[in-house]
């Protein structure tokens, strides 16, 4: 399952799997040569969204975002703290509200129409017709291969 988790601002592409990259149906969103060429990076963590619904039922979900390529940062840190005990840490909450991406998210003051940039839905139109007629890199053995 391919989930647009996306608003259509900034210059960056973070596709996230939650662990599942090198699965048949995954490998060619994540591949390094296509996000590179796309301006995509591989996050570790993506705030939930619209694939809570296929994640609950244990569906592979790779999650795909535009945004400014220094929330990507962000996320690079917050996957980085985990989970607590209590749950997150209110810095972990603090790091999601600095987020720029997170002004156009629900209720935020760039989620509106007239903040949607062309040439983001661009990148990413390029990107995912890339993913989907290009076949996906072997599967590496062993690492080497």
């Amino acid at each position: 399952m391919v989930n647009l988790d996306m608003c259509g601002y900034g210059d960056t592409i973070a596709v996230y799997a939650r662990g599942s990259e090198n699965r048949a149906g995954a490998r060619t969103f994540c591949a390094k040569e296509r996000l590179d060429a796309h301006h995509g990076e591989l996050v570790k963590y993506m705030p939930e969204g619209d694939n809570v619904c296929f994640t609950t039922r244990r569906q592979p979900v790779v999650s795909i975002a535009v945004m400014p390529r220094w929330d990507t940062k962000y996320l690079t840190a917050m996957a980085a703290q985990g989970m607590g005990l209590l749950g997150r840490s209110p810095e972990f909450k603090m790091m999601l509200g600095e987020m720029e991406v997170a002004s156009t998210m629900h209720g935020g003051f760039r989620d509106a129409i007239k903040w949607v940039q062309p040439e983001a839905m661009q990148m990413l139109y390029d990107y995912l017709l890339d993913a989907m007629t290009t076949p996906p890199p072997a599967k590496k053995l062993f690492g080497i291969l």
